[in-house]
């Protein structure tokens, strides 16, 4: 209820004036009462001017309308853009109010600006309001935000995404055994093996090409791998010069592999870069002991007859991919095996960073797995990851090696 008197006790005329403004859910009701004493008429003789003074006194005050004050508590509607209320509240002459829809456990959902249109007279029983959203503001959710989610994430079923081909569509497109374009080597291709000896259903290791490498003819420069056992790749070994590849080979043949020290140790014999390893030991460390004897007594040797056998498995120079210019490579996965064990041993001279160690050197990315070596502070998991999958590979290529093939190809538009 708001009482509000004004104009009392005028010189010539008393004018109380009383109004009660009452709007709740039922009704909402106005009532003004006139005083109409004997002292009031005994004053009607007044100036025209008083008169004026008064009146304009009125309509000024009467003009002044209450800042409105709401508070709305709303459940929306099934509807978009209108709802129908019972409004229960207090209002004070207004036209648009800001609304903050609640949750049941109390949690406030988001702020609508809206507009209330109301389109009934004052003595209904109920008020219908028009909400106008602004078109700024985000549209009301008929349901509760899990709801809102979850109708989110229904259009995101198995049935609407695309996972690409399944495994009976590739099936299928090998069975098919679609014709490809012979091997032929080019002067955009370069092809390891010789081609006649890669039979479609890889009954065989495809035969490298030629049958025998030429170490003069390794080709050390910037558009071909600089392979470990050119004869260019030298190592300074108590201030004698020596064939690093001889280092190398001795070295991994010799050795009696029974822990990753040993694995440290052979890798930094024929290398001048104090590297660190622990990340390597601490992956091994994880290993139970079955694991870790079983790799270092039947993996771990053939890894490195692997490696030091690169020269009769790698017999050609290959050719580096170089940007601006389309070019392919065809190798075995027996040739990629023996390139990756080499990797795994750290024996590619020249490849140590990222930016190369000399002038005349190719600024080409590091081939060698030092890095992967070395401690790892949040991506440890990554790097134990890495290596599980590193020492599977050579498990399984040793155990069985495959006899397909494998191309890289850069195309330039």
């Amino acid at each position: 209820m708001v009482n509000i008197s004004a104009m009392t006790d005028l010189p010539s005329k008393r004018l109380r004036e009383e109004k009660k403004a009452v709007v709740n859910s039922n009704s909402v009701t106005s009532t003004l009462h006139y005083d109409t004493s004997a002292d009031c008429l005994a004053d009607a003789e007044m100036s025209k001017d008083e008169t004026k003074r008064k009146q304009t006194t009125l309509d000024q005050y009467w003009s002044k309308k209450l800042t409105p004050e709401v508070r709305t508590v709303s459940k929306p509607t099934p509807s978009e853009n209108t709802a129908v209320q019972t409004v229960p509240e207090t209002l004070k002459m207004g036209s648009s109010l800001v609304r903050e829809v609640e949750t049941t456990d109390g949690n406030v959902v988001e702020a609508v600006t809206e507009t209330l249109k109301y389109e009934s007279s004052l003595d209904t029983n109920a008020m219908v309001a028009t909400l106008e959203y602004d078109s700024g503001s985000a549209a009301l959710s008929q349901n509760s935000p899990a709801d809102a989610v979850s109708a989110t994430g229904s259009d995101l079923s198995p049935e609407h995404l695309e996972l690409g081909a399944s495994f009976d569509e590739l099936a299928a497109i090998c069975e098919a055994r679609l014709d490809l374009i012979p091997l032929c080597p080019s002067a955009n291709h370069a092809v390891l093996f010789i081609p006649g000896t890669a039979d479609e259903h890889c009954t065989s290791i495809p035969k490298p090409f030629p049958e025998n490498a030429v170490p003069d003819e390794t080709r050390w420069d910037n558009n071909h791998v600089r392979l470990p056992y050119s004869v260019q790749n030298k190592l300074l070994l108590n201030k004698v010069v020596v064939s690093r590849w001889g280092k190398i080979a001795s070295v991994l043949s010799a050795t009696q592999w029974n822990s990753s020290q040993d694995i440290e140790n052979a890798i930094l014999s024929y290398n001048k870069y104090k590297w660190d390893f622990t990340e390597l030991h601490r992956y091994f460390q994880t290993l139970t002991e079955e694991e870790h004897d079983l790799f270092f007594s039947q993996t771990m040797p053939k890894v490195a007859e692997l490696a030091v056998n690169l020269p009769s498995i790698c017999t050609q120079p290959i050719p580096l991919l170089r940007k601006q210019k389309t070019a392919s490579i065809t190798m075995s996965q027996q040739q990629a095996a023996s390139l990756l064990a080499n990797a795994f041993f750290c024996t590619f001279p020249s490849r140590n960073t990222g930016c190369g160690s000399d002038d005349d050197v190719a600024r080409l990315p590091s081939i060698n797995f030092n890095s992967l070596y070395s401690r790892a502070g949040y991506s440890r998991r990554a790097r134990h990851a890495k290596l599980d999958c590193l020492l599977h590979y050579f498990r399984r290529v040793t155990t069985d090696m495959p006899h397909g093939t494998l191309t890289f190809k850069r195309q330039v538009p």
